[in-house]
């Protein structure tokens, strides 16, 4: 696996966050609102969304309505747009119980996406329902919360293991190439320790994880099931009533998308896997792992803590004075690296299995 860690391109392409970085060339409030006009036949006014892999715009009618415009970037895989395009549709037809964003079709054409010149680039289009609701980031974590989040990733994996149309599945190994392609950010870590702890859980899923990973069957996924892309009830912060963050989605094995769920509810106290122990826990109920996917559980978790440490150090060290949340999330994230990096793989390992056998009883 050594000739891939130089593979910082592919990384960067595959990466939830990390295509927001190729060029794109800007687009203003007034021409996104005539563009939702002219192509989707929505008025209202335009306000630019921060963060994302795509650029986004909230589109608010006079009406009350709101809708979020996406302009894919051009150097986005067609076959990956499509296949989150079509899954978005299909999860709304055969799960409308599930809080995920409806697509708008455009005026013309047959397709949901509509295409746009923009700084003489070719830009697909997409127009969502803005989800109501308290994003889950801006409300106190607690052990109901993190429950909620298991039981909506169960149900929301279920309803997406039946979607078998709109994607090649040759990104089945997307998860071995994006932890590969860390190995040319890792000195964005500012100092040698935390350095040498990543790469620690770097070498662990290279040798122990990967191979078996990639053994695993594959579906679709929704890779970012954070608490960003959750929104709540404003009444119960416990309520999830919406899921956005579907650029999200690829081809990777179930328990991925897991671990990374979990790599996002990590607590300052207690036992480092504490939290992510409630998420499993409510998963488990409704989607019993299988026992090779809790084998890998723990480590997935470690090496997903890793990526996102990484990421926002990378996004930090190219625009540190304008990414004020990259660096509250870098912050929790990096404390989750030196809990877990001093934390034997068997005791993790263990202290997940023994949560789940006591939820059992």
């Amino acid at each position: 696996m050594a000739e891939e860690r130089g593979n910082s391109q592919e990384y960067m392409a595959t990466g939830a966050g990390f295509l927001a970085e190729l060029p794109l060339a800007e687009l203003s409030a007034a021409e996104a609102e005539a563009m939702a006009a002219r192509h989707f036949g929505f008025h209202g006014r335009a306000t630019r969304l921060a963060g994302g892999r795509y650029l986004a715009f909230h589109l608010a009618t006079e009406d009350g309505r709101g809708f979020v415009l996406q302009v894919l970037h051009p150097a986005e895989e067609p076959g990956l747009a499509h296949f989150q395009t079509v899954t978005l549709l299909n999860l709304a037809r055969a799960h409308p119980e599930l809080p995920v964003p409806r697509l708008h079709r455009p005026l013309c054409g047959r397709g949901a996406e509509a295409t746009a010149g923009i700084g003489g680039q070719s830009c697909r289009l997409r127009l969502l329902d803005h989800l109501p609701g308290r994003p889950m980031h801006l409300t106190a974590p607690c052990h109901r919360q993190r429950r909620a989040v298991g039981t909506m990733l169960a149900q929301l994996d279920r309803g997406l293991a039946e979607q078998a149309d709109g994607a090649d599945p040759k990104p089945s190994g997307l998860p071995v190439r994006r932890m590969a392609g860390l190995w040319k950010l890792i000195t964005s870590l500012p100092q040698i320790g935390d350095r040498g702890l990543a790469a620690g859980l770097l070498e662990r899923f290279e040798r122990n994880l990967a191979p078996r990973l990639l053994r695993l069957p594959v579906q679709p996924v929704h890779l970012e099931l954070i608490r960003r892309n959750l929104r709540v009830s404003e009444d119960d912060h416990a309520a999830i009533i919406g899921i956005t963050g579907f650029e999200a989605l690829a081809y990777a094995p179930s328990v991925d998308a897991l671990a990374r769920a979990c790599a996002d509810q990590l607590q300052p106290e207690g036992h480092p896997l504490a939290g992510p122990g409630d998420v499993v826990e409510a998963f488990h109920a409704l989607r019993p792992l299988r026992p090779e996917e809790l084998d890998l559980l723990a480590g997935l978790i470690a090496a997903h803590v890793v990526m996102v440490t990484i990421q926002h150090a990378w996004t930090l060290s190219r625009r540190r004075a304008e990414a004020p949340d990259v660096r509250h999330d870098y912050a929790h994230a990096l404390s989750g690296l030196r809990r877990l990096g001093v934390l034997p793989q068997d005791e993790a390992e263990t202290y997940l299995r023994r949560r789940i056998a006591a939820a059992r009883t």
